[in-house]
């Protein structure tokens, strides 16, 4: 009898784990995945009253490219506030190592690109101004783009390239190889 007993409890608890399980694994396939998402509308991150910065120019609204240089751009303090707010608290720690990707890639370009006179910058500005050399002015704009994370290629004379995401290193080295045709 306690045989019996324990084995329709065991039966029922393991239903209950099963059922239970099944809730939890239905609504996170609900939740948009951080990953297959990234493109997070900006337009609602400009509105945030905090004003903690962690990035040194999070509060400048246009940033002038006039040289030869490869420009990452990225979200700021609020931006990033906004993107855990909007997913949840789960992609705090995704949108970090996507982060830190991102920086080891800036890093490693600057690094890579100083033999080559090519300028890398990271910034968080909201517009970037292309100053070409006949005088006119390419504006791309992330949030009109609605793209938070990419880089900005400009030859410092009239041709640039404005990609988004990030890339391995190996295909970043063809990517700047191509566009500034670097040969070794």
């Amino acid at each position: 009898m306690k045989y019996i007993v324990q084995n329709i409890f065991l039966f029922i608890f393991f239903f209950f784990f099963l059922f239970f399980t099944s809730c939890n694994i239905n609504e996170s396939k609900n939740k948009e995945n951080f990953f297959d998402s990234v493109n997070v509308k900006l337009q609602d991150t400009i509105n945030s009253d905090d004003t903690t910065n962690i990035v040194q120019d999070s509060e400048v609204e246009v940033y002038e490219i006039k040289d030869k240089s490869v420009t990452f751009f990225m979200p700021n303090y609020k931006e990033k506030k906004e993107i855990v707010k909007h997913y949840g608290i789960h992609t705090q720690y995704d949108f970090q190592h996507l982060y830190d990707n991102f920086t080891h890639l800036s890093d490693y370009s600057n690094r890579n690109l100083k033999k080559y006179n090519i300028n890398t910058t990271t910034s968080t500005a909201y517009e970037f101004h292309i100053h070409k050399n006949n005088d006119s002015i390419i504006v791309f704009n992330k949030i009109i783009e609605d793209e938070i994370i990419g880089m900005i290629l400009y030859d410092g004379k009239n041709k640039h390239y404005i990609t988004y995401g990030l890339y391995s290193n190996r295909d970043f080295n063809k990517l700047i190889e191509t566009f500034f045709k670097i040969s070794d």
